[in-house]
């Protein structure tokens, strides 16, 4: 889709400055909707800049752009009536590199929604975050759900307390029970190679 904004001339201000017409569904220099900038930041949890951009098929620093401009947008907590489970996360922006920032989702009814980019996922970021969420908004959480990575899970616990409930996500779960069931095929393969023949082991 190719979009030419319109463009205006005021001939009756000093120096005649130009005005661009800009959209609610884009961002003025970005080729991208923000819907899909969006789903484009939903999908980096649990995957790096690298592998969403190969998904994708967007350059590396299209998505940073991205990230960059999250970053700096603030919350119009206005809009925000109620959450009841938040989601922390990470996105690592280079594989093989302890480079990441943290992205927080919150579920509105139906719905994932993202409600903040963070610099980096150091304790402090996050909490000071959680800390700055309404108190008739953070009244209507129940659970946040996140990693294993203490930060998250502390931040969290001192600014809501005991009211609410750390649950780990359903990707470390899953983690877990692959690791768990790999080990057991492992264990059993070894266990029957030295108890059988070569010929039934085989079979």
């Amino acid at each position: 889709m190719h979009l030419r904004p319109k463009r205006s001339q005021c001939l009756h201000c000093h120096g005649n400055p130009t005005t661009t017409q800009t959209l609610s569904w884009y961002t003025p220099r970005s080729s991208l909707t923000k819907a899909y900038e969006k789903q484009i930041l939903l999908s980096l949890v649990h995957r790096t800049v690298q592998d969403t951009s190969i998904k994708e098929d967007i350059g590396y620093e299209a998505i940073m752009g991205i990230i960059d401009r999250y970053i700096e947008r603030d919350i119009n907590w206005e809009d925000v009536t109620r959450l009841e489970v938040i989601g922390l996360d990470e996105i690592s922006l280079q594989k093989g590199h302890r480079d990441f920032v943290a992205i927080i989702t919150g579920r509105l009814e139906t719905e994932t929604v993202i409600l903040g980019v963070l610099p980096d996922r150091k304790k402090a970021t996050v909490k000071a975050f959680l800390s700055g969420i309404p108190q008739r908004v953070r009244q209507t959480i129940h659970s946040v759900c996140a990693d294993r990575y203490a930060g998250f899970v502390h931040a969290a616990k001192e600014v809501f307390g005991k009211r609410v409930k750390i649950v780990m996500d359903r990707f470390q779960v899953a983690k877990r029970y692959r690791s768990g069931l790999d080990s057991l095929r492992k264990h059993e393969c070894k266990r029957l190679q030295q108890e059988l023949s070569e010929e039934a082991y085989g079979q």
